[in-house]
C-alpha cells in the first residue's frame, strides 16, 4: 500500500497508461484466438495472454486497486484450466473472458461506476466454465 497521496496519484496515472495498452493487447490477443485453430499458435496467444493478465494484477495491487487484482485472478484460473486442457474453446469462455477484461477496463476508467456485485458474477461466470 503506498501511503504518500502524491506517489500514489503518479503512479496511479503510470498504471492507467500501462494497462491501456496491456487491455488493447489481451483484447487483439481474446480476438486472434478465437479466430485460430492452429494448436501451436493457440497455446502460444494463451501463454501471452495469461503474463498480461498477470501483469495486471500485480501492478494493481502495487497501486491498490485490489477489486482488479481480484478479476484478474479468476481470469488468469481460467486461463490456466486452458493451458491445462480442463476447459474447451466455446463462446461462453471468450464471452467470460471478453467481460473481464472489459471489467478491467472499466474499474480502471471509471472506478466508481463498478459495483462489487458486478465483479462477484464475473469470478462466479468464470469459475463455473
Amino acid at each position: 500500500m503506498v501511503e504518500n497521496k502524491e506517489l500514489l496519484n503518479r503512479l496511479l496515472t503510470a498504471f492507467a497508461i500501462e494497462s491501456e495498452e496491456r487491455i488493447k493487447h489481451m483484447k487483439s490477443l481474446l480476438l486472434e484466438l478465437e479466430k485460430t485453430s492452429a494448436f501451436e499458435k493457440q497455446a502460444d496467444i494463451i501463454e501471452t495472454l495469461y503474463r498480461e493478465v498477470h501483469s495486471i494484477k500485480g501492478a494493481s495491487r502495487t497501486v491498490d486497486k485490489n477489486e482488479i487484482g481480484i478479476v484478474c485472478e479468476a481470469a488468469e484460473k481460467t486461463i490456466n484450466r486452458l493451458k491445462r486442457g480442463e476447459l474447451t474453446y466455446s463462446p461462453e469462455l471468450f464471452d467470460s473472458l471478453n467481460k473481464a477484461v472489459d471489467v478491467i477496463e472499466n474499474i480502471i476508467l471509471t472506478p466508481h461506476e463498478v459495483l462489487p456485485g458486478n465483479i462477484s458474477e464475473l469470478i462466479e461466470r468464470l469459475a463455473l466454465l
